[in-house]
């Protein structure tokens, strides 16, 4: 039995990173891209990178 909360919190933690990094990749998609942002396809792609 694994008394140790750790690795439980990690995933937790891991899956909440995941979902905001979706959801600012859809804002950033929502927002016109590139052309609303003045950010590049390759800046616009780092939230996939991270996710």
């Amino acid at each position: 039995m694994n008394t140790n909360p750790e690795p439980q919190r990690s995933a937790a933690t891991a899956q909440r990173l995941h979902d905001a990094m979706k959801r600012l990749r859809a804002r950033l998609r929502a927002e016109s891209g590139q052309h609303a942002t003045g950010l590049t396809p390759t800046q616009l792609g780092v939230p996939a990178s991270v996710v």
